[in-house]
């Protein structure tokens, strides 16, 4: 009799518990609003890039000033966006070519420090010198942080939209060139196979546009005794 009762009460329970759930799928179909809600295009997220002053009125830019400190440091509640917008035309403005600040054309800096003067309405020449020189230190950070991310593994170019792509082309180059005649000065420092992985790195990179500068460095250092040989693929190049 027990188990009779036992049994009428569990299938009391498993039809209550069918009849719920046959009133909440009536009308509202589970499968279906989960596959609207999947299909359904999210808005993407808005990614953080470069920040530049843009998308605001004329009286909003004809009014837009900076203030300085006795010793031309930027002050007051645009100084952020006075050192953002600084950074971002130097680097637009100076090439990254260039192998130091001093060597840059002096109109090329007249011509920043007039586009900064203007765009915030700067009344004189007073901290043209602390702004420039400000400029210089944004500007070597940028070339060291372009090599940094390229390092990482990731391309500069589609991080700052501005940068030029033949222009990151020779600027590795130019790089590469460098690094290699700092270490083949102190080669002492590295081992043989340390200057053939790096020789491989440049030459599956840049190929010829590295091999005559290799080739110049290796007859001049080694009188023509030693030769560096890598090894690529099935290809033995002799530099």
């Amino acid at each position: 009799m027990d188990e009779v009762l036992v049994k009428t009460t569990k299938s009391r329970r498993i039809r209550m518990v069918e009849r719920k759930t046959r009133k909440r799928s009536v009308g509202k179909p589970k499968t279906k609003h989960l596959e609207a809600r999947n299909t359904m295009e999210r808005p993407k997220k808005k990614k953080r890039s470069v920040t530049l002053i843009r998308d605001h009125s004329k009286e909003y830019l004809s009014n837009l000033t900076v203030e300085f400190d006795h010793f031309g440091r930027a002050i007051g509640p645009n100084r952020f966006k006075f050192t953002s917008y600084r950074g971002v035309t130097t680097r637009k403005m100076i090439s990254i070519l260039i192998d130091s600040w001093d060597l840059a054309d002096q109109c090329d800096k007249d011509q920043l420090w007039l586009n900064i003067k203007n765009y915030w309405h700067i009344r004189d020449d007073d901290h043209k010198a602390q702004v420039l020189r400000d400029c210089n230190t944004h500007w070597k950070a940028y070339k060291s942080e372009l090599l940094k991310l390229w390092d990482n593994g990731v391309n500069p170019v589609k991080k700052y939209p501005y940068l030029d792509k033949a222009m990151w082309k020779n600027f590795l180059v130019l790089k590469s060139t460098e690094e290699f005649e700092n270490i083949w000065k102190d080669k002492k420092l590295f081992s043989s196979e340390e200057l053939e992985e790096r020789v491989k790195t440049w030459m599956r990179t840049f190929g010829d546009k590295v091999k005559p500068f290799c080739k110049a460095y290796n007859e001049s250092t080694t009188n023509g005794k030693e030769r560096l040989e890598v090894t690529k693929g099935k290809e033995r190049l002799q530099m």
